[in-house]
């Protein structure tokens, strides 16, 4: 009776009891997780797309405006100076 025929050989070898699953394992995992994080970016790349666009119309609708004619419009509108109150602040 021969007690080191192959097979037998083969059972008793760790890397081919352990390691050879383990590797298998991290490839099959680095494969799922890569085609999940493509996909999540070319999800996000869509929505960028997509907003930049947006964006690009909202910079050609919108016009220039100059501070002081905004500061002189407010200070002849009345509201500048009586919007508000003066009030002591609580302290120590």
């Amino acid at each position: 009776m021969a007690s080191s025929s192959p097979a037998r050989r083969s059972i008793r070898n760790p890397l081919l009891r352990v390691g050879l699953p383990m590797i298998c394992s991290v490839l099959v995992g680095t494969l799922a997780l890569a085609q999940f994080a493509q996909g999540k970016r070319d999800l996000f790349a869509a929505r960028d797309a997509e907003t930049n666009a947006l964006a690009k119309d909202v910079v050609k609708k919108k016009t220039k405006v100059d501070l002081q004619e905004e500061l002189a419009r407010l200070k002849n509108s009345g509201t500048f100076r009586d919007n508000y109150e003066l009030k002591k602040v609580p302290g120590k």
